[in-house]
């Protein structure tokens, strides 16, 4: 049986709060086969989304992704 797979770290950016914009209807995330570069990109996004709003738990947590931010920017723009 196969499942949406939700890893621990990726949903911190929900957990906050759900911001005023989505990102799920953005077709560049569309363009993205794999299911796990899907999720890291949207959560990835939807955490600056939630700094650009002002939120200040995103704010204090905006490092969250900073190993990998190089990484993902290029996954996005792969697909």
């Amino acid at each position: 049986m196969q499942g949406l797979v939700r890893y621990p770290f990726i949903i911190i950016s929900n957990s906050i709060t759900k911001s005023q914009v989505s990102v799920d209807e953005l077709q560049i995330l569309k363009e993205i086969d794999n299911s796990y570069v899907r999720e890291v990109a949207t959560s990835y996004l939807e955490l600056n989304v939630l700094i650009d709003e002002g939120n200040q738990i995103a704010i204090e947590n905006k490092d969250l992704f900073e190993p990998a931010r190089e990484r993902i920017n290029k996954m996005i723009l792969i697909y």
